[in-house]
Protein backbone atom coordinates (compact mmCIF):
# COMPACT_ATOMS: atom_id res chain seq x y z
CA UNK A 1 0.00 0.00 0.00
CA UNK A 2 3.25 2.14 0.73
CA UNK A 3 4.11 1.86 -2.45
CA UNK A 4 1.12 2.47 -4.02
CA UNK A 5 0.67 5.71 -1.83
CA UNK A 6 4.14 6.40 -3.07
CA UNK A 7 4.02 5.99 -6.24
CA UNK A 8 1.16 7.90 -6.73
CA UNK A 9 2.72 10.64 -4.94
CA UNK A 10 5.33 10.73 -7.84
CA UNK A 11 3.15 10.49 -10.74
CA UNK A 12 1.08 13.49 -9.00
CA UNK A 13 4.64 15.33 -8.56
CA UNK A 14 5.37 14.70 -12.65
CA UNK A 15 2.29 15.55 -13.57
CA UNK A 16 2.72 19.00 -11.76
CA UNK A 17 5.90 19.21 -13.50
CA UNK A 18 5.10 18.58 -16.89
CA UNK A 19 2.24 21.11 -16.37
CA UNK A 20 4.31 23.96 -15.42
CA UNK A 21 6.27 23.85 -18.02
CA UNK A 22 3.26 23.28 -20.74
CA UNK A 23 1.17 25.78 -19.67
CA UNK A 24 -0.63 28.24 -21.32
CA UNK A 25 0.79 31.40 -20.11
CA UNK A 26 4.37 29.86 -20.74
CA UNK A 27 3.28 29.18 -24.41
CA UNK A 28 1.63 32.56 -25.18
CA UNK A 29 2.93 32.82 -28.83
CA UNK A 30 1.64 30.48 -31.85
CA UNK A 31 2.72 30.13 -35.04
CA UNK A 32 0.14 27.90 -37.29
CA UNK A 33 1.87 25.87 -39.91
CA UNK A 34 0.30 24.79 -43.26
CA UNK A 35 1.61 23.21 -46.19
CA UNK A 36 -0.45 21.00 -48.30
CA UNK A 37 -1.97 18.51 -45.51
CA UNK A 38 0.70 19.42 -43.14
CA UNK A 39 -0.35 21.12 -40.05
CA UNK A 40 1.54 22.12 -37.24
CA UNK A 41 1.66 24.61 -34.25
CA UNK A 42 4.50 25.88 -33.10
CA UNK A 43 3.94 27.89 -29.24
CA UNK A 44 6.75 29.54 -27.55
CA UNK A 45 7.30 32.33 -25.11
CA UNK A 46 6.26 36.32 -26.30
CA UNK A 47 10.21 36.89 -25.28
CA UNK A 48 12.70 35.00 -23.02
CA UNK A 49 15.82 36.70 -20.53
CA UNK A 50 19.43 37.02 -21.82
CA UNK A 51 20.70 33.19 -20.83
CA UNK A 52 17.06 31.67 -20.85
CA UNK A 53 16.85 28.50 -21.99
CA UNK A 54 14.90 28.72 -25.19
CA UNK A 55 12.41 25.98 -26.18
CA UNK A 56 9.84 25.74 -28.14
CA UNK A 57 6.79 23.48 -27.97
CA UNK A 58 5.96 22.01 -31.22
CA UNK A 59 2.43 19.33 -33.32
CA UNK A 60 1.69 18.34 -36.22
CA UNK A 61 -0.95 16.18 -37.45
CA UNK A 62 1.78 14.02 -39.70
CA UNK A 63 4.89 12.71 -39.20
CA UNK A 64 7.32 15.48 -40.07
CA UNK A 65 11.19 16.41 -39.44
CA UNK A 66 11.95 19.72 -37.56
CA UNK A 67 14.99 22.16 -38.64
CA UNK A 68 15.94 24.75 -36.58
CA UNK A 69 18.42 27.41 -38.37
CA UNK A 70 20.22 30.55 -36.53
CA UNK A 71 21.19 33.73 -38.73
CA UNK A 72 22.95 36.38 -37.53
CA UNK A 73 22.10 39.82 -38.74
CA UNK A 74 24.04 40.16 -41.54
CA UNK A 75 23.57 36.73 -42.56
CA UNK A 76 27.22 36.05 -42.52
CA UNK A 77 26.85 32.89 -40.56
CA UNK A 78 24.18 30.14 -40.35
CA UNK A 79 23.88 27.70 -37.40
CA UNK A 80 21.92 24.39 -37.23
CA UNK A 81 20.44 24.63 -34.07
CA UNK A 82 18.18 21.61 -34.18
CA UNK A 83 18.83 18.92 -34.72
CA UNK A 84 21.90 19.00 -33.42
CA UNK A 85 25.39 16.32 -31.70
CA UNK A 86 23.34 16.03 -28.02
CA UNK A 87 20.17 16.30 -29.58
CA UNK A 88 19.82 14.17 -32.79
CA UNK A 89 16.29 13.06 -33.20
CA UNK A 90 14.38 15.70 -34.66
CA UNK A 91 11.13 13.42 -36.62
CA UNK A 92 7.99 14.94 -34.61
CA UNK A 93 5.37 12.29 -34.28
CA UNK A 94 1.97 13.11 -35.15
CA UNK A 95 -0.29 14.44 -32.81
CA UNK A 96 2.04 14.50 -30.20
CA UNK A 97 3.20 17.54 -28.46
CA UNK A 98 7.05 17.91 -28.43
CA UNK A 99 9.36 20.15 -26.42
CA UNK A 100 12.44 21.41 -28.87
CA UNK A 101 15.49 21.14 -27.49
CA UNK A 102 14.74 18.38 -25.28
CA UNK A 103 15.51 19.61 -21.84
CA UNK A 104 17.13 16.23 -20.81
CA UNK A 105 19.53 16.35 -23.64
CA UNK A 106 20.43 20.14 -25.14
CA UNK A 107 19.46 23.93 -24.60
CA UNK A 108 20.26 27.13 -26.33
CA UNK A 109 20.43 30.19 -25.03
CA UNK A 110 20.76 34.49 -26.12
CA UNK A 111 23.71 36.02 -24.89
CA UNK A 112 22.54 39.13 -25.74
CA UNK A 113 19.15 41.45 -25.32
CA UNK A 114 17.39 42.02 -29.22
CA UNK A 115 15.95 39.96 -31.66
CA UNK A 116 17.22 36.74 -33.27
CA UNK A 117 16.22 35.43 -36.47
CA UNK A 118 15.38 31.68 -36.28
CA UNK A 119 14.33 29.84 -39.58
CA UNK A 120 11.95 26.91 -39.42
CA UNK A 121 11.98 23.85 -41.37
CA UNK A 122 8.74 21.60 -40.97
CA UNK A 123 8.87 18.43 -44.03
CA UNK A 124 7.17 15.26 -44.25
CA UNK A 125 10.55 14.32 -45.43
CA UNK A 126 14.23 14.83 -44.43
CA UNK A 127 16.31 17.45 -45.55
CA UNK A 128 18.73 16.66 -48.69
CA UNK A 129 22.17 15.73 -48.02
CA UNK A 130 23.12 18.61 -50.19
CA UNK A 131 22.01 21.07 -48.24
CA UNK A 132 23.05 20.20 -45.21
CA UNK A 133 27.09 18.95 -46.02
CA UNK A 134 26.55 23.39 -46.42
CA UNK A 135 27.17 23.51 -42.98
CA UNK A 136 30.52 22.43 -42.79
CA UNK A 137 32.16 23.31 -39.78
CA UNK A 138 31.61 22.33 -36.40
CA UNK A 139 31.42 25.09 -32.88
CA UNK A 140 32.83 24.22 -29.60
CA UNK A 141 29.59 23.49 -28.45
CA UNK A 142 28.76 21.28 -31.33
CA UNK A 143 26.49 22.98 -33.52
CA UNK A 144 27.28 22.34 -37.31
CA UNK A 145 27.23 26.26 -38.94
CA UNK A 146 28.46 27.61 -42.11
CA UNK A 147 29.95 31.44 -42.90
CA UNK A 148 29.91 33.73 -45.91
CA UNK A 149 29.23 32.51 -49.60
CA UNK A 150 27.88 28.80 -48.19
CA UNK A 151 25.24 31.06 -45.97
CA UNK A 152 23.87 32.30 -49.29
CA UNK A 153 23.67 29.35 -50.50
CA UNK A 154 21.68 27.50 -47.76
CA UNK A 155 19.22 30.04 -47.67
CA UNK A 156 18.59 29.91 -51.41
CA UNK A 157 18.44 26.11 -50.67
CA UNK A 158 15.90 26.86 -48.04
CA UNK A 159 14.41 29.18 -50.22
CA UNK A 160 13.84 27.01 -52.91
CA UNK A 161 12.48 24.42 -50.77
CA UNK A 162 9.83 26.97 -49.98
CA UNK A 163 8.56 27.94 -53.38
CA UNK A 164 8.90 24.56 -54.69
CA UNK A 165 6.66 22.97 -51.89
CA UNK A 166 4.20 25.74 -52.40
CA UNK A 167 4.07 25.35 -56.13
CA UNK A 168 3.87 21.32 -56.04
CA UNK A 169 1.78 21.22 -53.07
CA UNK A 170 4.71 19.50 -51.18
CA UNK A 171 4.56 18.91 -47.19
CA UNK A 172 7.09 21.44 -46.65
CA UNK A 173 7.05 24.72 -44.50
CA UNK A 174 9.93 26.83 -44.51
CA UNK A 175 9.50 30.35 -41.99
CA UNK A 176 11.36 32.60 -39.96
CA UNK A 177 10.70 33.13 -36.57
CA UNK A 178 11.59 35.92 -34.54
CA UNK A 179 12.72 35.80 -31.08
CA UNK A 180 12.77 38.43 -28.31
CA UNK A 181 15.58 38.63 -26.35
CA UNK A 182 15.02 40.62 -22.66
CA UNK A 183 17.59 41.87 -20.53
CA UNK A 184 17.89 39.74 -17.50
Amino acid sequence: MRRLVSLMALMALGLAFISGLWAEDNWSRQINVSAARLRATISMQESYKVGEPIRFKVKANKDAYLYIFYLTKDKKLAKLLYPNKLDKNNRLKADKVRIVPDPEKSEFTADAEGEEKLVFVLSTKKLSTDTLLLLNQTDSRGYSYTEGENVDKLLKDLQVLHTEGKKKKKEIWVGEVVVKIEEE
